[in-house]
């Protein structure tokens, strides 16, 4: 229940058709005043179109619109239009996550919108830098950008940029776990909501969230309680149904954490009114299954089943497949208490199914994610390169005279002569070393040979990997097992090609520390091989020359019979537990017939 909270907080913003249509007669508005104004002033409207396409219809057009203010801005030797729009081409960046690229482009803004005291845009650059190092998980360094903004705003005396640096800083501290710090930058940005001629209760409400969800994160769920109510009551006079319903939520997870579940309960069921009168089917089946798991906790198991019966259907119906798998959860565990154990069995079965699943996609999801970053700042790359060298070449002509060939063809013979000299010694010396070196390859090479034979003998997968994190060697034993031919190991193969467990996180820490030549405890790894599930004991150790880390040896020991083993003793165990509670019942109304009669 606890994951609830998270995914209220994520719902999306709609926006009604006739937002677009007028967006796009604004766009065509701009288009008809760039064929009457002057050149210089183009870049000011290209960066107008950006702001329209990207604020409301975030199509990708809008990067177009930022290269084209940027090409004429330079071609104009206008700074501040060329500042803002390298700004807006990193927020396009940010909204793909190719945070690479936007960090590059925020940076080269910031001393531009410095030098042109553009305070706004200088405050929404280090805004969309702290967004950044958020989404990265550098939560301290996120801090810092906001702070930079907040100085600004507070020497500048723009209250509303500094109430969300303030309200930004009071996100920031939550996420570290300081809660008081974080309590004491959101009262900051709502003594400016308060203060305001005209409040916005909207703003104000959420700012009541943000105050309950640290209190409940601190556990005083009394004052989590207090905030909650004062933002529902606004939300009431502003008739949000969503906000409404989020906030309703959060109310019953109060109540839950307090044990009072007959409160919890009654909260839980005004979500789910307010959640079907959204139509939204992820607030009404977080709802649902709210009350099943309630009910759950009160001892009502066979309600419970019913509830989260009603839950699971919808999940079902939109493939919400975090849902099913919960609901599947709560199912068995109302079973277990009824000491159903066939129906728990099947419950539990299908939950492990659905869990595995969700790992599995979101490990392919992963690495379609770090696939596709790769080849956009791959290809961002490659068109900066050859901007940058045509940049050298036209300068490079500009600057040329007939002096200057003189110098350099003089430096260059010079620097010839040299090379040459220098090149006979080298050559003279790597003649020597080589030699040396084939006397010690002899002798290493035997050495080899019997290692690869013990390897290939042994019923294990031994790898090595370089420092590339690309696979040297690997066994017999794994090569079979991985389904791996010789032709592909030549080519060179990635680990996490090759060998890619379901719990590749761990995989990958436990091979960072491994190169860190920090110490690595054996752990075990679960591997998804031709639709059969293996599970493995894996042990990495660092391979250390010279003071310094050259690769990785792995040993992977197979423990699934181990496991199934495990499994199927359970299983027993849980049978043998049903008949017997079954006999002692049977055994105990014997006893007690013939006394009661």
């Amino acid at each position: 229940m606890k994951n609830n909270k998270y995914l209220l907080s994520a719902i999306t913003l709609m926006f009604f058709s006739f937002f677009l249509s007028a967006q796009t007669s604004v766009i065509d508005s701009f288009k008809q005043v760039l064929d009457t104004i002057a050149e210089e002033q183009k870049a000011r409207i290209y960066n107008r179109m950006f702001d329209n396409e990207q604020h409301y219809t975030k199509e990708d057009t809008s990067l177009i619109f930022a290269k084209k203010a940027l090409e004429y801005s330079k071609k104009n030797n206008n700074d501040k239009q060329k500042a803002i729009s390298l700004k807006n081409i990193g927020y396009f960046y940010l909204t793909k996550s190719r945070f690479d690229s936007a960090f590059l482009y925020f940076n080269k803004a910031i001393p531009l919108l410095e030098s042109n005291k553009d305070n706004k845009n200088l405050i929404d650059a280090y805004f969309d830098l702290a967004r950044i190092y958020m989404n990265q998980g550098k939560l301290n360094k996120a801090s810092e950008e906001i702070f930079k903004a907040l100085k600004i705003s507070e020497k500048n005396n723009l209250p509303k940029e500094a109430k969300e640096a303030n309200q930004g800083l009071g996100i920031v501290y939550y996420n570290l776990g300081e809660y008081d710090n974080a309590l004491k930058y959101l009262q900051k940005a709502l003594d400016y909501e308060q203060n305001k001629k005209i409040k916005d209760n909207g703003a104000i409400s959420r700012l009541y969230q943000n105050f309950g969800l640290i209190n409940y994160g601190k556990k005083d769920y009394e004052k989590a309680l207090e905030y909650y109510f004062k933002a529902l009551k606004l939300q009431q006079n502003e008739n949000s149904i969503r906000d409404q319903m989020i906030i309703t939520n959060s109310i019953a997870l109060c109540y839950n954490e307090m044990k009072n579940h007959d409160k919890a309960l009654e909260y839980f069921k005004k979500a789910l009114v307010l959640a079907n009168k959204t139509g939204n089917p992820h607030l009404i089946v977080s709802a649902q299954l709210n009350i099943g798991e309630t009910l759950m906790n009160k001892g009502k198991y066979k309600k419970a089943i019913i509830e989260l019966n009603k839950g699971l259907d919808i999940a079902k119906k939109y493939n919400f497949t975090k849902w099913i798998r919960n609901g599947y959860n709560y199912l068995y565990n109302c079973y277990n208490y009824l000491d159903d154990a066939a129906n728990a069995l099947i419950n539990y079965q299908k939950y492990r199914k659905y869990d595995d699943s969700l790992k599995i996609e979101e490990t392919k999801q992963k690495i379609a994610e770090i696939e596709s970053k790769y080849e956009s700042e791959k290809k961002d790359k490659q068109i900066q390169l050859l901007a940058k060298n045509n940049e050298i070449k036209s300068v490079k002509l500009k600057r040329r005279s007939t002096l200057m060939y003189a110098v350099i063809a003089f430096a260059l013979l010079g620097l010839i002569f040299s090379l040459i000299f220098f090149w006979l010694l080298r050559q003279r010396q790597k003649a020597r070393e080589l030699i040396k070196q084939q006397e010690s390859e002899l002798k290493f090479t035997e050495n080899l040979r019997n290692y690869y034979k013990l390897a290939n003998m042994l019923p294990l997968v031994v790898f090595f990997i370089d420092k590339n994190k690309r696979i040297n060697y690997i066994n017999e034993f794994g090569l079979k097992l991985f389904n791996i031919n010789e032709e592909n190991m030549q080519k060179g193969l990635d680990i996490y090609d090759t060998i890619l467990p379901i719990n590749k996180d761990d995989f990958q820490k436990d091979i960072s520390k491994a190169f860190e030549n920090k110490n690595t405890s054996e752990k075990e790894y679960k591997f998804n091989i031709e639709g059969k599930k293996y599970f493995f004991i894996g042990f990495l150790s660092p391979n250390v020359e010279n003071n310094s880390v050259t690769g990785i040896l792995g040993v992977m020991l197979d423990i699934t019979r181990i496991r199934k083993m495990q499994k199927e003793i359970e299983l027993t165990a849980i049978n043998t537990e049903h008949k017997e509670r079954k006999r002692f019942s049977a055994d105990l109304h014997d006893g007690l017939g013939p006394l009661l009669s």
